[in-house]
């Protein structure tokens, strides 16, 4: 799961609004690299979502982890779905009885590779890269965010302190305490 925003806080939503029509959930779209062990597939969102609300018409999940998992448990459980918005959901495989449940089930269907164009947010999909001969992670800067670099951008972080950690307080006078008190 690449978003900040837990799946009890979309269950919260669909037991709060039991008559929810139309319910929008878009994330950052990320290709993971093939790394050995590594799972970037997350049905969370996606179950919360077939648990709690039932009534939506509208999904929109553009960039979700999902796999078929949990797009069947959608489908099951959101009979009244006529449009649903799946460009970026990497992790579904449309080429079976899934895909062809979603054409005869939904009216207005946007499948995980269509185009973004017409995408009023950041469509960008965040490919973290694959291994090269060297095992060089291409892209790299990609994978993170800002606050990944936080103990390389740190001035107050103890990489960057002389052995004597007393020379701060050795240039500290009472004015410059005095100052924000």
């Amino acid at each position: 799961m690449s978003s900040s925003i837990p799946a009890g806080s979309i269950e919260s939503i669909g037991r709060s609004c039991p008559i929810l029509k139309s319910f929008t959930f878009n994330d950052r779209a990320y290709k993971y690299p093939l790394v050995e062990g590594y799972e970037a597939k997350d049905d969370e969102y996606a179950l919360a979502i077939a648990k709690t609300m039932p009534n939506l018409r509208h999904l929109r999940l553009f960039g979700d982890q999902m796999t078929n998992e949990g797009l069947q448990a959608i489908l099951d459980n959101c009979q009244r779905l006529e449009s649903l918005d799946l460009r970026k959901c990497f992790n579904i495989d449309l080429t079976g009885d899934l895909g062809k449940r979603l054409s005869r089930q939904i009216k207005n269907l946007r499948r995980p590779s269509d185009s973004t164009a017409d995408y009023e947010w950041d469509a960008e999909t965040y490919d973290c890269g694959s291994f090269s001969d060297d095992y060089y992670l291409t892209d790299y800067s990609d994978c993170y965010s800002i606050g990944d670099y936080d103990d390389y951008t740190n001035p107050f972080s103890s990489e960057y302190y002389p052995d004597n950690d007393s020379w701060f307080f050795d240039r500290l006078t009472i004015s410059d305490i005095t100052d924000y008190i």
